[in-house]
């Protein structure tokens, strides 16, 4: 993991470790997650193992617990060589969620043409469950239909509430990162618990980040409709500690991080691409995240409202 150029606040270092807890991984993937997500381009996954649930990416090997999804990035430029924007930026936002110790894949760039090693055009993202499947698979029967996602998370999550915590915390980063796209076959589970429901979560998937369609100044994020429905059906009691772990963690993530972290991938970026303005309106929008959490959330969840 790359470390910090200065130390973070107390204040963040506290909510982290909260949050923390919402990630059952085990030591291996932990140890690999921050090793993953202090490449920028990682060339240790070469050993092709098959193919995935999720549409054309395979899985990769790198090591006996490090398997990853590779992602192709259809939008690479083929005259510059530069990867898409949306690559770049599904590593830069994977990046902080580890900085947050949310519950997310880790990733890294990742460069599958021999004749240029040094251009990435895919993404590898860690597989941090054995035989893990979406939320979509498992209440589709193992039929991939994100075509009838908008009914899954409130009843899933009823069925399932050892889940909130984590799904409450993530979607308060969504919320500020303005990721609209976490459906249902973005949320990865483990194995089932002793009472047959799933107590382990993680999210997947961050290249539809959207900061472009509202002004700086305003928030309002459009949410997966499903996720959106879902947070307000969330017992208050299980998630408050958590949403304000998330959200005091994101107030104080230092804006001096994301330029480090954006600072590694510049190299690598077309000139559409502009992490200054995606740093600007993290940083707005820090500022006004838990002003709007009441629209998501019933008020009881959030136990340290904005004034």
């Amino acid at each position: 993991m790359l470390a910090f150029k200065k130390a973070p606040s107390p204040a963040f270092n506290a909510a982290v470790a909260r949050l923390s807890e919402l990630r059952s991984f085990s030591v291996a993937i932990e140890q690999e997650a921050d090793r993953l997500s202090g490449e920028v381009i990682t060339q240790r996954f070469t050993e092709i193992i098959g193919p995935s649930r999720y549409k054309s990416w395979h899985q990769y090997r790198a090591s006996e617990t490090a398997i990853g999804y590779l992602k192709p990035d259809h939008f690479c430029n083929s005259e510059s060589y530069k990867p898409s924007g949306s690559l770049l930026r599904e590593k830069f936002f994977s990046d902080i969620l580890q900085d947050l110790r949310l519950p997310h894949a880790p990733a890294a760039l990742m460069a599958t043409n021999p004749q240029r090693p040094d251009v990435p055009n895919a993404l590898i993202s860690l597989v941090a469950y054995e035989n893990a499947k979406s939320i979509d698979e498992v209440c589709t029967g193992g039929r991939c239909s994100l075509m009838m996602v908008d009914r899954h998370y409130p009843v899933f999550l009823q069925e399932n509430p050892e889940l909130a915590p984590a799904f409450a915390a993530l979607s308060v980063a969504d919320i500020w990162m303005r990721n609209y796209d976490r459906h249902s076959g973005s949320i990865v589970l483990g194995a089932r618990g002793a009472q047959g429901r799933y107590t382990q979560m993680y999210g997947v998937d961050l290249d539809k980040v959207n900061f472009y369609i509202d002004p700086p100044d305003r928030i309002p994020t459009a949410l997966d409709q499903d996720q959106r429905w879902a947070l307000f059906t969330l017992p208050p009691d299980k998630i408050a500690p958590y949403v304000e772990a998330a959200v005091t963690a994101i107030e104080h993530y230092p804006q001096s991080r994301m330029q480090q972290l954006a600072a590694r991938l510049q190299p690598y970026a077309q000139w559409t691409q502009n992490f200054t303005t995606d740093i600007e309106r993290l940083t707005l929008r820090q500022q006004q995240l838990r002003r709007v959490l009441p629209e998501y959330f019933d008020p009881k969840a959030l136990t340290h409202p904005a004034p």
